[in-house]
C-alpha cells in the first residue's frame, strides 16, 4: 500500500511538472499572434495574464520538482528520535546516533564491529536492522535470538527508546583461525 501511495505521488508530480512545461512552453515560445496559439491567447491577450500565467506554471513545476527531491531524498535525511520528554522540554537522539550505539554494542558481543546496522525511526519508537557475521561454531537460531533481546534490552535501557523490533540477517559466516602446525 505504501509503495503503491509513493508511486501515485510520484507519478501527480512529474505530471503536475509536465502540465507546467507546456503551460510555460505555450505562453514563452509561441508567438502572441501565432495561428496555433489563437484560442488560448485570445482569452489571456493581455501581458499582465500571460505574465500570471507563467509565474503559476514556475511555481507548479518549483513544488513538483521539490516534491520529487524531498520524496527521494527524505530517507536520507538524519532524523531525530526523542528520547525524553518532560516538563524543562524535550531530548533528542539522532538516528546515526542510535547506530552507532548498536554497532559498537553488537562489536561488543563478539561480532564483528564491522557488520551493518541500520535503525529506521517508526511512529512509537525505532525498528533496528542487523546484517551480521557469525561463528561457524555458533547455533544461529539461539545466537540470534539472543542478539535480538540483547540489542532490545541496551538501546531501551540506555536510551529510553522503544524499540519495536529488531531484525537480524546472517550475511556470513566466520572463518576460523587457521591453528599452528605442530611438528
Amino acid at each position: 500500500m505504501k509503495l503503491l501511495k509513493n508511486i501515485l505521488s510520484v507519478l501527480l508530480a512529474v505530471l503536475a511538472t509536465l502540465t507546467g512545461l507546456i503551460v510555460l512552453v505555450v505562453m514563452v515560445w509561441i508567438p502572441f499572434d501565432s495561428n496555433a496559439s489563437s484560442a488560448l491567447m485570445n482569452r489571456f491577450s493581455d501581458p499582465l495574464s500571460a505574465l500570471l500565467i507563467c509565474a503559476f506554471a514556475l511555481v507548479l513545476i518549483g513544488a513538483s520538482v521539490g516534491l520529487i527531491v524531498v520524496m527521494f531524498f527524505a530517507k536520507r535525511m538524519s532524523r531525530n528520535v526523542l528520547i525524553r520528554q518532560g516538563e524543562g522540554g524535550m531530548s533528542f537522539m539522532t538516528v546515526s546516533a542510535l547506530t552507532s550505539m548498536v554497532q559498537r554494542y553488537v562489536g561488543s558481543q563478539g561480532f564483528s564491529e564491522d557488520c551493518r546496522i541500520s535503525v529506521k525511526n517508526e511512529k512509537s519508537g525505532v525498528s533496528v536492522y542487523a546484517r551480521i557475521s557469525a561463528r561457524p561454531d555458533a547455533v544461529l537460531p539461539s545466537v540470534t535470538e539472543k542478539l535480538q533481546e540483547d540489542v532490545k534490552t541496551y538501546l531501551e535501557y540506555h536510551t529510553g527508546v522503544h524499540v519495536e523490533k529488531v531484525e537480524i540477517v546472517v550475511e556470513s559466516i566466520a572463518r576460523q583461525p587457521e591453528t599452528a602446525k605442530v611438528q
